[in-house]
């Protein structure tokens, strides 16, 4: 389980499948499916080096209590770098 799991299912799947599979079955407890925009931002995020950029939860989802998380923090908790496409990767 883990990165390598994820790395197989892209492998495998498309991203957005890789992706959904990964929150769903790589965590205990899974993450819940409203975080898919989350992740797709911190990503989204990460590739383009805007580590800081806030992103805002969903309703009732909290970050250290505040309702936003930066980009870097959501990639950490969420376990994305095998997501985030790079040169020199």
């Amino acid at each position: 389980m883990g990165r390598l799991s994820a790395e197989d299912m892209l492998n495998h799947a498309d991203r957005e499948t890789a992706l959904r599979w990964h929150l769903q079955s790589n965590h205990f407890p899974p993450v819940p499916l409203s975080m898919l925009r989350v992740a797709r931002v911190s990503i989204a995020c990460m590739e383009s080096e805007d580590w800081d950029v806030k992103i805002p939860l969903p309703a009732g989802v909290l970050y250290h209590g505040q309702s936003v998380v930066s980009a870097i923090d959501a990639c950490r908790a969420l376990h994305l770098d095998v997501f985030i496409e790079v040169e020199n990767r």
